[in-house]
């Protein structure tokens, strides 16, 4: 399925209304139910505590049932309110160029989803504003957008996450481009700026710098981007004249803050015009844009590496087969583990009384099935033990007691506590039982 928005907006001399550009919004991804594999590999080194000391935690095969691991079928990957790119060609190609240097399974299955957020300006508040809340859309509190990186993804919707990563790439993107570092409007009727669609008939092959590590925070590169392409802005003359290209207000915002929601800059030309792009879009200094594309391309790529060391692995399904047993009786604990990128988790089930821990039920290791395509996009087990009353090898007094299964990535990520307070029980990491 696939809507269109018609964007109305009027001339900037305010004389007669004319009609904008025709977007088409991004095309729908239908995400099939899937299930969680177990495969044929045994948990030889995850010892239960809930019996002898060695007695291992085996898979068990998935649910007969389907179980919705990705979202829900149908749903749109943009906001019918938002419109897509005016020049979302270049996104694309740098979000493709990044991907290529990358070549990760994670970003290869979720791909679409990434270049799709590539294109969608959905991450900026209006047609006009230079900038985003790219910590806000990962965080899910922007109050300009619509869900978040870390709520999606936390409640399996892959799709919806890796797309809301591609937006907060685009927002950085543009932090490379001198009109939106600077603040400087620009769009269909004011000043239609040729940088970000400047063909230097090399885009397919976007250089990308090396180096990148992706230490910081996702959202950290958008205001490191737009701080060097600040510091770049004076540099950037006009060799016949002098003039800068570009120009922030003098009462800019000072570095280190979101220039985009302070005053305006301007072109540098005698009467506000762009001299870099010129009439034609041709201009005598076309390595400064051959140079953002690289530093955009650089930035992806670490907004994307930030991105999958940040994301945690998630329970699915935990579940006991007999919620309230004697003193000498077990019942069947499953659950299922997913990651975004790791190989292998480790795993700790924990009892508590009153909040209080108790002791611990097992630990030990994980090995994860790799993902089986967009359909199946974690790296994911099913976890098949026996709770039989007891923690730290001793039989526990009759109560009500609570266990938990906590999951640590081999980026150091550990299931996060408010999945348990979302409305999604599939995603919960505590379950109660009582012993008689």
């Amino acid at each position: 399925m696939v809507r269109y928005i018609i964007a109305m907006a009027k001339n900037i001399s305010g004389k007669n209304p004319v009609l904008a550009r025709l977007f088409a919004v991004s095309s729908v991804l239908l995400l099939s139910p899937c299930l969680l594999s177990a495969g044929g590999v045994s948990y030889n080194d995850l010892v239960s505590a809930a019996g002898p000391s060695g007695e291992e935690i085996i898979p068990v095969p998935a649910a007969s049932g389907p179980s919705l691991i990705d979202g829900t079928a149908g749903a749109e990957l943009m906001d019918e309110s938002k419109w897509p790119s005016l020049f979302g060609g270049v996104h694309k190609k740098i979000m493709k160029s990044a991907l290529a240097t990358l070549n990760t399974r994670e970003f290869e299955i979720r791909r679409d989803a990434l270049i799709s957020g590539s294109y969608s300006e959905s991450g900026h508040p209006t047609m006009s504003a230079n900038g985003g809340d790219v910590k806000g859309i990962w965080f899910g509190t922007s109050r300009d957008f619509d869900g978040g990186v870390l709520k999606h993804y936390e409640q399996f919707d892959s799709s919806t996450a890796y797309r809301d990563i591609g937006i907060i790439c685009h927002l950085t993107e543009d932090m490379a481009v001198p009109t939106h570092a600077a603040n400087i409007p620009h769009g269909l009727f004011v000043h239609n700026d040729k940088f970000e669609g400047f063909d230097n008939g090399d885009e397919d092959n976007i250089a990308v710098p090396g180096g990148a590590d992706g230490k910081q925070e996702p959202y950290a590169y958008y205001q490191l981007v737009q701080n060097e392409t600040r510091r770049k802005l004076p540099s950037w003359k006009d060799p016949a004249t002098g003039k800068q290209y570009w120009v922030e207000a003098p009462n800019a915002l000072r570095m280190g803050q979101d220039n985009t929601t302070g005053p305006k800059g301007h072109y540098g030309g005698d009467n506000g015009d762009d001299i870099y792009s010129g009439d034609k879009g041709r201009s005598p200094d076309p390595e400064i844009h051959a140079q953002q594309l690289s530093a955009a391309a650089f930035a992806t790529v670490e907004v994307l590496k930030a991105a999958s060391r940040e994301l945690p692995p998630l329970v699915y399904n935990l579940y006991l087969g007999d919620r309230t047993l004697k003193v000498g009786e077990t019942s069947k604990l499953t659950f299922g583990a997913l990651d975004n990128n790791s190989h292998s988790l480790d795993c700790v089930i924990s009892v508590y009384r009153d909040g209080a821990l108790v002791g611990e039920m097992s630990r030990g290791r994980l090995a994860l099935l790799d993902p089986k395509g967009w359909y199946a996009p974690f790296f994911s087990r099913k976890v098949e033990t026996e709770w039989t009353g007891m923690a730290d090898f001793k039989t526990l007094p009759p109560g009500t007691y609570e266990l938990e299964v906590k999951l640590t990535d081999e980026d150091g990520n550990t299931t996060p506590e408010e999945v348990n307070h979302d409305v999604m029980r599939e995603n919960n990491t505590r379950i109660a039982v009582t012993v008689k």
